[in-house]
């Protein structure tokens, strides 16, 4: 169902004023047990504007961390879905305290519905509440190599900073149709939110993520979030086609090897008389078979969660000609780090740092700093150590945690102040500042 900036606009504030209607007021959080959809946009923008703090909470979660995180975040009310709910009732009985019910759009049972939360509201109209940069945005249970959970809290200053790091460099265009395909509990899903509505892009949104697939088709965008399995498989049915062999076998390969010479100006006239003629209707007939699955409009891939197979990021962007980036980030850091992108792209890293970064090896000596602002990259030729980064965009810290925050947010020696997280990775640094994992 569409819906304009506008609408946008108007049913936030109505949501903020229905919350405040409820007893809401800065400085508490908000659970949101959801399927995704549209209403935990709203909650979050509202949450934004109430000077709330969101919590999203994973459906899949066992009730043993759905309980813990719930009371440790201290939610004083709850956004769920049908399946939210029938979670919410298996884990009550194990909750200190019950926060309040709200149910989504078509979500029958206890608590308060979506439309009357909403027409509490009345016409929207609230008192300002002043949130600053430094305030609690989000809490991200991000799992931990033991024990339970642990919540990242994230300022609205970390989304910002995230959200300006990228601004143009993954694309200038004013007219974007972008697709949601990152889950609201994950950093990339807040980041898949934000920044799509702060370009003022159109944002598809998928009906559950059991459609995602289905509803990329419907939707047919521009870009959107993805992991390295989805060019894996494309790819895969390519080089599959290249492997058996013959003459089918023999005329992709020659194909794709003079797309891909052409693509990086290093193609003869050979190559481009292969494109102009019959390698072209091969190409053409490959990206055919891609548009039937995410449409004909397609030019922007983000990659990330995983390290993507060179090969396959290099056939995307130059035989399919769509920008496939690969990048790394951490929950932690909201999560942007690194990226590769238009103003820089080495396929086969993870890009440069959006941020201050430092390579620390394990005896504590640095053998790599970069510092974004003045562009400089300062590097021992083939050096490995772990990844520090600092900058707006590094959590405060984890929720009620302290020892496990003072092991990973270390205070620089030289700058008072100055907290570097580390992330526990192991990179190296070339030259011209692109991170490569080890």
């Amino acid at each position: 169902m569409p819906c304009t900036y506008a609408d946008l606009h108007q049913q936030r504030d109505r949501l903020v004023a229905g919350l405040a209607a409820l007893g809401l007021c800065k400085g508490q959080r908000i659970g949101i047990l959801t399927d995704g959809g549209y209403e935990p946009i709203l909650a979050f923008l509202a949450a934004d504007r109430a000077g709330l703090t969101a919590v999203p909470l994973c459906h899949k979660s066992s009730t043993e961390i759905l309980v813990h995180n719930i009371s440790q975040s201290a939610v004083v009310c709850l956004i769920v879905d049908d399946k939210g709910l029938e979670q919410y009732r298996l884990i009550r009985p194990a909750l200190s305290q019950s926060p309040q019910i709200i149910r989504t759009e078509g979500t029958e049972g206890e608590g308060t519905g979506w439309a009357e939360l909403v027409a509490g509201g009345g016409n929207g109209t609230t008192s300002q509440v002043q949130v600053s940069a430094e305030d609690e945005s989000k809490i991200l249970y991000t799992s931990g190599s033991s024990g339970l959970p642990k919540g990242v809290v994230q300022t609205h200053g970390n989304i910002v900073a995230n959200v300006r790091s990228v601004w143009d460099k993954i694309s200038p265009a004013e007219d974007f149709r972008f697709f949601k395909s990152a889950p609201d509990y994950h950093a990339m899903g807040i980041l898949n939110i934000y920044y799509p509505l702060a370009k003022g892009w159109t944002l598809d949104l998928a009906r559950s993520p059991d459609r995602v697939l289905a509803d990329i088709r419907l939707s047919e965008p521009d870009g959107f979030l993805t992991v390295p399995l989805v060019l894996d498989k494309v790819f895969a049915n390519v080089r599959k086609e290249i492997d058996a062999g013959g003459f089918k076998g023999r005329l992709v390969d020659r194909a794709v090897r003079a797309r891909s010479k052409l693509s990086r100006n290093q193609g003869g006239v050979v190559d481009h008389l292969v494109d102009k003629t019959v390698g072209g209707r091969v190409v053409g007939a490959i990206k055919d078979q891609l548009s039937k699955r995410v449409g004909s409009q397609l030019s922007l891939l983000v990659v990330g969660s995983a390290k993507a197979d060179p090969d396959a990021l290099a056939f995307f962007q130059d035989v399919l000609g769509i920008h496939a980036f690969e990048g790394y980030g951490v929950t932690e850091c909201a999560p942007l780090i690194a990226a590769n992108h238009l103003e820089g792209c080495k396929v086969g890293t993870v890009g440069r740092p959006l941020f201050d970064i430092r390579l620390v090896r394990e005896d504590g000596v640095e053998v790599a700093r970069a510092e974004v602002d003045r562009d400089d990259y300062r590097t021992e030729e083939g050096a490995v150590g772990e990844l520090w980064v600092s900058g707006p965009n590094v959590m405060r810290g984890y929720l009620g945690d302290a020892e496990q925050t003072a092991r990973v947010l270390v205070e620089d020696p030289e700058e008072a102040g100055r907290l570097w997280y580390r992330t526990g990775d192991l990179f190296s640094m070339d030259a011209e500042g692109f991170l490569t994992f080890r």
